[in-house]
Parts: structure tokens; sequence; C-alpha cells
């Protein structure tokens, strides 16, 4: 009887342990997937903050010819060399 007890048991300690190599696994391939698409988001991020920090062509004009009907010939020298700038 106790050796089949014996069997019965290293039989469930091997299903344990194959078990736990599994979910191992599965954390490990879990995290890359996690490291590779929090450098996607990431980079997305940044790309989303420069064209929102960035002026638009259109919206340097716009400020342009505002500084030029304030007097601020300098303000719209620099808003046209921004535009320019950004252009090429």
């Amino acid at each position: 009887m106790s050796a089949v007890a014996c069997i019965v048991t290293l039989i469930a300690a091997s299903m344990f342990i194959a078990f736990g190599v599994v979910r191992i696994g599965n954390w490990l391939i879990d995290a890359r997937e996690r490291s590779a698409s929090r450098a996607i988001r990431d980079a997305a991020f940044v790309a989303q903050a420069r064209a929102e920090f960035l002026p638009t062509p259109s919206r340097l004009r716009h400020l342009e010819v505002e500084a030029s009907k304030a007097g601020d010939l300098l303000g719209a020298a620099r808003y046209a060399e921004l535009a320019e700038a950004n252009r090429g």
C-alpha cells in the first residue's frame, strides 16, 4: 500500500512541477510582450507630444499676421522663420 501512495505522490509532485514551469514560462512571455509594447507606447506618446507642441505652419502664419497687426515686427519675423523651418 505504501508503494502505491509513493507513486501517486510522485505523479502529483511531477504534475505540480510541470504546472509551475508552465506558469513561469507564461509569465516570462507576458513580461517580454509588456516590455515591447511599453516601448511602442512610449514612442507613440513622444510623437503625440511633439505633434501637439510644434505649431502647424497655418497656426504660425496666423501668429505672424497677428504679431504684424500689433506692430511686433520682430515677433512676426520669428514666427515666419519658425514656419519656414517647419516646412523645410
